[in-house]
């Protein structure tokens, strides 16, 4: 019994670097509700990672609190020259996404099935969302006639 509550034993070195890991996680989460601190808190989340696997001696909270509070000032603009970027791209996909498949919200959730199955191919079999954009364009057609 006293093995295993040992603190030197490689289970509880498993489960405390799991525990820091865990609170890293909701410190980065928290200090990145402002989006303009997501450079910072990432920043921060790098600098106590990299020091848990290096195996020195972590004070997660203060560490990450140091460290946020050092590369503020950097972690903010870069935040505020990407945040636009991956708005850019964000929106930019989403726009094509809309003109590929439209009506579908993020991702379509339903399976499309082929036309028929004299006309369904190998290709349409490895590429579900060509075979959905190009059996619905069929059916729209197929449909609008009486």
């Amino acid at each position: 019994m006293n093995r295993f509550i040992n603190p030197y034993n490689p289970v509880m070195n498993f489960i405390g670097k799991l525990l820091d890991c865990i609170i890293l996680n909701l410190l980065w989460f928290l200090c990145s509700i402002p989006v303009f601190t997501l450079g910072a808190s990432t920043s921060a989340l790098y600098y106590c990672t990299l020091k848990l696997a290096e195996d020195t001696r972590v004070s997660v909270c203060s560490d990450f609190f140091h460290a946020f509070r050092r590369n503020f000032r950097e972690g903010t603009r870069l935040t505020g020259i990407l945040l636009p970027v991956a708005a850019v791209f964000f929106f930019s996909g989403r726009y094509y996404q809309q003109r590929l498949l439209p009506g579908a919200l993020f991702l379509p959730r339903r399976r499309c099935a082929p036309r028929s199955w004299k006309t369904h191919s190998r290709w349409e079999a490895e590429h579900p969302l060509a075979a959905c954009a190009s059996s619905s364009a069929h059916q729209s057609q197929e449909w609008s006639s009486p």
